[in-house]
């Protein structure tokens, strides 16, 4: 094997670590998203009380976790298409 060949497997690599790393990152994302008891941002707040029953605050906010979670798992799709690549 020669430096040329070394470098370009070792940028490979790096490379597939990184993407690795990044798809645990959003797994772990989607664990914690999963078990959150509410939405919150800078200036916005939603609760979700579990001893409520069907209302407009439960309702959105399963839709924002549910589109979180669907958009991150077409990052992951994203990325291990990328790392068959290398």
């Amino acid at each position: 094997m020669d430096i040329k060949t070394l470098e370009y497997m070792q940028v490979r690599v790096n490379d597939g670590n990184r993407i690795l790393n990044e798809i645990d990152r959003w797994k772990k994302r989607i664990k914690l998203v999963k078990t959150t008891r509410g939405v919150y941002t800078d200036g916005f707040k939603l609760d979700f009380l579990e001893e409520e029953n069907y209302n407009f605050t439960t309702y959105a906010g399963a839709h924002l976790i549910n589109n979180f979670i669907d958009l991150a798992n077409a990052e992951i799709k994203r990325l291990e298409s990328e790392f068959a690549e290398i």
